[in-house]
């Protein structure tokens, strides 16, 4: 992707979770797109990144936004702490998909 993408979708990194086909974010980024914006998804796994590498790699991507999957609750505490892990480089992301929207951090 050349230019900024206006979102960043993200799955984030999660233990034992292998690579397999998610819907949730490619449908968001669909719906984004057929509204005008840029979008860039992001799977972690894929990319074999650790955690710390994954915050790295991924805070240095210039999107306004970031929005990052909660497939599973019981990831809940590793994805958030993923997203503590992004603000604490000043990247705000928020959880996107699934029906875990409503989680915050303070």
């Amino acid at each position: 992707m050349g230019k900024m993408p206006d979102v960043l979708l993200v799955y984030p990194p999660m233990k034992k979770v292998g690579i397999a086909d998610h819907l949730g974010l490619p449908y968001i980024a669909a719906y984004l797109r057929e509204k005008g914006m840029s979008v860039q998804i992001v799977d972690t796994k894929l990319e074999g990144w650790s955690p710390r590498r994954a915050v790295e790699e991924i805070s240095k991507i210039p999107a306004k936004v970031i929005g990052v999957t909660l497939p599973f609750q019981i990831y809940a505490v590793e994805v958030l702490n993923f997203i503590s892990a992004l603000r604490k480089k000043n990247r705000c992301a928020h959880i996107c998909g699934w029906h875990f929207p409503h989680l915050c951090l303070s």
